[in-house]
């Protein structure tokens, strides 16, 4: 089975891509990316693409060749971007704005890391067992 699938979000077009990326196929899909009126970036998704012959790589270098971006999540489309050299999907971070205590938080406040969170001569229930299960192979 073969799929491509636009989507339009806010900031990019994604093309999504399924199935084996081959002959005239690939061309179609070419041919799709071409007309499709992206504004800001194409971003093309591989993950689930199982395979590329020829024709398909020259679509692939075609599509970095007008700008586009490739997000790649299994082994085998990983293989294929580093392998044709694609441009890596530049993803943006936006740092967590940072927390102004506990007002209106349901959580608890986390421990800190270096922090104990066992009282001293309370052991943990793991320890107990650990050192159960070492009593018993004596």
């Amino acid at each position: 089975m073969q799929r491509a699938e636009l989507q339009d979000f806010t900031n990019a077009t994604m093309l999504r891509l399924e199935g084996r990326l081959v002959g005239s196929w690939a061309n179609s899909v070419l041919a799709m990316a071409r007309t499709c009126p992206f504004t800001t970036r194409l971003l093309v998704d591989l993950t689930d693409v199982s395979y590329v012959d020829a024709s398909g790589e020259e679509v692939l270098k075609s599509l970095a060749a007008i700008g586009a971006e490739f997000a790649a999540e299994s082994c085998y489309s990983r293989d294929i971007r580093e392998r044709l050299v694609l441009p890596q999907e530049q993803k943006i971070v936006v740092p967590r704005s940072p927390a102004v205590g506990n007002s209106g938080s349901h959580c608890p406040p986390r421990p800190d890391p270096g922090e104990s969170t066992v009282r001293p001569g309370v052991r943990r229930s793991s320890e107990v067992h650990d050192h159960a299960r070492f009593a018993q192979k004596r």
